[in-house]
């Protein structure tokens, strides 16, 4: 109680009275605060310094499994010389092929050409004697008539059974003469036609050989060149280049180029063979005729003389100083003979 009584008692409550009153009133306007004083400027710390960039790693080379650009130059450099060469042997092959198939051909062709004119040449001589020996019969035939006419003639003969039995006569010598003639002709015309018949088997025979051949020639021409193209796609990826060749493609490309060149040889072959025929019958006769009018001796071939010795004249391919005694049969024959033989 006596705390409330002394906060309560007009002494004490005026004392506090004016105490509180001092700080809610002063008597002088108290002094503005001061600003409160700046905070310091923190000092200055150095500015931090910029650390060097980190330096960059150094640029690949591209050059250098090859041991830099000059050695990937002289790789390239072999790769292509090799790949030139490659090629350029193919091409050979090809070429070197083509030459020896032409060389085939034409020596072919030249057997061909003289094996035909050797069957042609036996097939005019075959004619040629089938002529003459008609004509040696004929000859006969007519001298034996008229030699036989000539007979009857001076015996008064001619009108009887003797001239038709004469004429009966040679006409079977004739048809048996003739007949030997033609079948020796015939037999002639046989052997022509085998070896015309073996010489048309051997052509035969070359073109389907030449064909075969060929094929097997460009079969390989390609399977060389696949080798070596093989070969030169792992020259590159030991030398570390990106070059690859497509084997397929190539293969087919080489085999193509082949065709091509062989083609012009089975042109060769086709107009050689085509140019080789057999001669004619109508040609054979008229060679043979004209052998045959070549070889007729001459109408002064052989003469006659009374006067002189036998003898060869002096003149032509055939004269000759000696001469050619026929001994006389009676005392009054004192004729010779000269032939000039083709003088």
């Amino acid at each position: 109680m006596a705390g409330f009584n002394a906060l309560t008692s007009p002494l004490t409550f005026a004392n506090a009275q004016a105490k509180w009153a001092g700080f809610s009133t002063p008597q002088t306007a108290p002094k503005a605060p001061s600003a409160p004083a700046a905070a310091p400027a923190p000092a200055q710390q150095p500015a931090p310094q910029q650390s060097a960039p980190a330096p960059s790693a150094p640029a690949v080379d591209p050059y250098a499994q090859w041991g830099g650009y000059a050695g990937y130059s002289k790789a390239l450099n072999d790769y292509n010389s090799a790949k030139n060469t490659t090629y350029g042997s193919i091409t050979d092959s090809i070429n070197d092929t083509g030459a020896k198939f032409g060389s085939s051909i034409q020596d072919y062709i030249d057997n061909l050409t003289s094996g035909q004119k050797a069957i042609d040449k036996a097939a005019v001589q075959n004619e040629l004697a089938r002529q003459q020996g008609r004509l040696g019969v004929l000859d006969m035939i007519g001298t034996g008539i008229r030699s036989g006419g000539v007979m009857l003639n001076n015996k008064g003969a001619t009108n009887s059974s003797a001239g038709e039995a004469l004429a009966q006569a040679y006409n079977q010598i004739g048809q048996k003469q003739l007949s030997g003639v033609n079948n020796q002709y015939e037999t002639g015309l046989g052997s022509i036609q085998d070896k015309q018949d073996a010489l048309n088997l051997q052509t035969s025979q070359f073109q389907r050989h030449y064909g075969e051949q060929k094929t097997s020639a460009i079969n390989s021409i390609v399977q060389d060149a696949s080798s070596k193209l093989a070969q030169l796609n792992a020259a590159a990826q030991n030398a570390s280049l990106s070059d690859r060749i497509d084997i397929e493609a190539q293969k087919a490309a080489i085999r193509n180029q082949a065709l091509d060149a062989l083609a012009q040889y089975d042109e060769t072959l086709k107009n050689g063979i085509g140019g080789v025929a057999p001669s004619s019958a109508a040609n054979n006769q008229a060679r043979a005729m004209e052998m045959l009018q070549a070889g007729v001796a001459p109408d002064n071939a052989f003469t006659y003389t009374t006067v002189g010795s036998p003898q060869w004249q002096g003149t032509g391919p055939f004269a000759s100083p000696l001469a050619v005694y026929a001994p006389p049969r009676r005392q009054d024959e004192n004729s010779s003979l000269t032939s000039p033989l083709g003088a």
